[in-house]
Order: C-alpha cells, then structure tokens, then sequence
C-alpha cells in the first residue's frame, strides 16, 4: 500500500525515523525490533504540508520462536 497526502494525492517524505524495542526487560521474553516511521506532506500548497500524515512500524529483528 502506498501512501499519499489525503489532501492533496502527493507522496510524503519520512520526516522522523526511531527504533523501538520489545520484549528486552527478561530473558524469558522474546525480544522484537522495529523501526517506526513518520511521514509528512510535502507539498508546501497543501493544508497538511509539514504536518505527520502517516506513521508505519517496520519489523527489523524477531527471535525465532
């Protein structure tokens, strides 16, 4: 799925990039790694520009069961 501007159809840029950790407080636990994305308008005519329209967690790293 791609996504765009609701407003104005445009495609946004990543604005914020962060790394999230899960499951890392035990050994007994299984630890997961993400990298969450935040996407911005990009379109300096529209009401969203510079504003977070979307955000997307990307796994990176999962303990095998």
């Amino acid at each position: 799925t791609e996504l765009k501007c609701a407003k104005c159809d445009v495609e946004p840029m990543i604005s914020h990039s962060q790394i999230i950790v899960e499951g890392d407080t035990s050994p007994e636990e299984k630890t997961a790694v993400y990298r969450k994305l935040s996407f911005q308008c990009r379109n300096p005519k529209c009401e969203n520009y510079n504003r977070t329209i979307g955000e997307e967690r990307i796994k990176i790293f999962s303990q095998e069961e």
